[in-house]
């Protein structure tokens, strides 16, 4: 019983994520910090630079965020990003870490992926 409930948890963990806005995550990134979120941005990628941004374009383009992917699902969710493509808009699901610094862009915030939903 102790195990199912336990196996039950994990899984209830991965499933469970608070919808949010691009930003909501600017105004206060330490509220989310630690939490699951789905945000939908644009995703950019090019030599050393694995970020997202604001969809719609404004004068404040907000914080931008670091992307990482799980390591278990890297492939499969690069896999999910057509081949060529640098810069693509999407859903992303995963964990929110914040710090002072994060990348060399400045970035203070840090987002683990481990799913992208189709739009």
């Amino acid at each position: 019983m102790v195990l199912f409930l336990i196996v039950a948890n994990l899984h209830a963990d991965r499933t469970v994520f608070e919808d949010i806005t691009y930003r909501d995550l600017a105004k206060n990134p330490s509220a989310f910090a630690g939490k699951r979120i789905r945000i939908r941005a644009i995703y950019s990628s090019m030599f050393e630079v694995s970020r997202l941004k604001l969809t719609a374009c404004c004068a404040d383009r907000g914080p931008l965020i670091w992307v990482d992917f799980d390591n278990e699902k890297r492939n499969d969710l690069l896999g999910q990003i057509p081949k060529g493509m640098r810069i693509v808009r999407g859903t992303f699901i995963g964990k929110i870490e914040t710090v002072s610094t994060y990348r060399p862009n400045g970035e203070r915030i840090h987002l683990i992926v481990d799913r992208i939903e189709k739009n």
